[in-house]
């Protein structure tokens, strides 16, 4: 007599290798899942800590991570089911980006004044008033030039933030066939198909307001 432990990702193929082992003399069957790095949300959920972060830094995120609030035996943050990809990898860049920028806080100190000496010139005859001059022509918006994959995917995060959505699962699809890619992180390093994928998102994703 001993006993077998199995563990399988579903109950359903569990159940299936259970029922083929179930004859055989002398096996005594201990079932039990595997650890996946998805979680089903069911159960209650866990007690994060103030500032309670993960592996990868990253603090519990309601649009990518699981309700239990539990993490994997990597250290890492449960992932919601359902969630692709490409929505996980612009949830992260986002929150990356907010821990990563600089805060300073404005000056306050007031500028040195510097008293004028007293003139000894005779005062001039007024000069008749300039023309006034033409008001100065509307600031073009930044062209997207030197854009890298986390200023993209920043792109795309925020347009995941609108209402309505300018971004969704069916359009990251979408701009994943025109570049010939399964997923967007595959063109992390090609500056071409990075500008491609926002030359995309600027024709047809006007609301976007892209350069």
């Amino acid at each position: 007599m001993f006993d077998l432990t199995i563990k399988c990702g579903s109950i359903a193929e569990l159940s299936r290798i259970v029922s083929l082992l179930g004859g055989v003399s002398g096996v005594a069957l201990t079932a039990g899942t595997a650890d996946t790095d998805e979680d089903d949300d069911t159960g209650p959920a866990a007690t994060i800590q103030p500032g309670e972060v993960d592996a990868d830094g990253f603090q519990w995120n309601e649009q990518i991570h699981a309700g239990t609030k539990s993490k994997n035996g990597d250290g890492r943050w449960k992932k919601r089911k359902g969630v692709s990809k490409e929505t996980i990898a612009a949830v992260e860049a986002q929150m990356r980006a907010a821990t990563t920028a600089p805060t300073s806080a404005p000056s306050t100190a007031p500028a040195p004044t510097t008293a004028p000496a007293p003139s000894t010139a005779p005062v001039p005859s007024p000069a008749p008033a300039p023309a006034p001059a033409p008001a100065p022509a509307p600031t073009p918006a930044p062209v997207a030039t030197g854009l890298d994959f986390g200023g993209l995917m920043q792109i795309i995060s925020n347009g995941m933030t609108t209402n309505p959505p300018q971004v969704d699962d069916a359009m990251i699809a979408w701009l994943n066939g025109q570049v010939g890619v399964t997923q967007l992180p595959e063109i992390a390093t090609d500056p071409v198909k990075i500008k491609q994928v926002y030359d995309l998102l600027k024709a047809n994703r006007p609301a976007l307001n892209l350069a």
